[in-house]
């Protein structure tokens, strides 16, 4: 009896020991599980936080870099040229690759007369995006304006490439073509800015005016009625449009075209008034044409021409 308590008590003894070690043993592994998770939770963490943290830092440059953009163009609207050059050095600094910062920079350096500056400004920013057809654009008109025709050809081309839809590009290159004397090319590209935006008022005027000057009257008269049309207030249009009438021999056209012209204010009341005086003339008007032609003499530019019609106006009338 005594042996089989002592038993007992051994294999009560044992399995307090088994439960208690075991109990050891699982509480030391939950810790350090628990230790495991918390470290990798404090890293995850903190690499949450440095992210947050960094993307916050960008957001901060990103908007001090537009305001200093934004502000390079409210300067430059107001021409304060040295500001707007500061203000758009300070957002490139931060942003080396901002495109629309490069191309503001060479407007900037145009109207600063630094061109060479300015060439190299929209050189980057094409660098930088050659998908960016403004820089073309731009780089094209500046070299146009340096008379470096044959590269401004080039950049307008390529801006068409960037923008196929840029009829301000074909207006533009059409300019060149009639620097460099050539009608075709500058036809063709003026039609084509015309396709693309039919109510491009320079498009007409420049056309009918190269169309009258090669002598296709026809096509310069459809031109400058369609520009007249689109800018009743142009006085030039009245004005190469009385012209193109003139040469027509559409004389009460171009008369009425005249008087229309000459209601206006501008450079071209003196020469309205001729085209006036030549179509009453050619309609037998003699009273008329004559009073035109005085009106047209008090411009020193037309004086001994129109003198020279008045007086054989009146000669022949009083033969007549």
């Amino acid at each position: 009896m005594i042996r089989f308590k002592y038993l007992l008590g051994l294999i009560l003894l044992g399995s307090f020991l088994v439960v208690a070690f075991g109990n050891t043993v699982y509480a030391q592994e939950s810790y350090e599980e628990k230790l495991t998770k918390w470290r990798e939770d404090s890293l995850r963490i903190a690499k949450e936080n440095e992210k947050k943290l960094a993307a916050a830092a960008e957001k901060s440059q990103e908007n001090k870099k537009r305001k200093l953009y934004n502000d390079a163009r409210q300067q430059y609207k107001y021409r304060n040229w040295a500001s707007a050059l500061k203000n758009v050095d300070q957002a490139l600094e931060i942003d080396s690759t901002y495109v629309r910062a490069h191309y503001l920079r060479a407007l900037v350096l145009k109207n600063m007369r630094r061109y060479d500056a300015a060439i190299e400004a929209y050189k980057t920013a094409i660098r930088h995006d050659p998908s960016y057809a403004k820089s073309y654009f731009g780089l094209g008109k500046l070299l146009t304006q340096l008379g470096r025709y044959n590269e401004a050809v080039t950049n307008y081309k390529q801006a068409l490439e960037t923008d196929p839809n840029s009829y301000k590009a074909h207006y533009e290159l059409a300019l060149v073509y009639v620097k460099q004397n050539k009608p075709k090319a500058a036809v063709q590209e003026l039609s084509a800015a015309i396709n693309i935006n039919p109510s491009y008022y320079k498009a007409y005027y420049v056309l009918g005016d190269l169309q009258l000057k090669q002598g296709n009257v026809k096509a310069a008269v459809d031109a400058l009625e369609t520009a007249v049309a689109l800018n009743q207030k142009k006085q030039e249009a009245h004005y190469l449009l009385a012209t193109a009438y003139n040469r027509q021999g559409s004389y009460s056209k171009a008369l009425q075209q005249a008087k229309e012209g000459m209601k206006m204010k501008g450079n071209f009341s003196s020469a309205l008034a001729w085209e006036a005086a030549t179509a009453a003339k050619s309609m037998g008007n003699v009273d008329l044409a004559i009073r035109y032609f005085q009106t047209a003499a008090a411009d020193s530019r037309y004086k001994e021409g129109a003198d020279f019609e008045i007086k054989q106006l009146r000669s022949n009338s009083s033969k007549g």
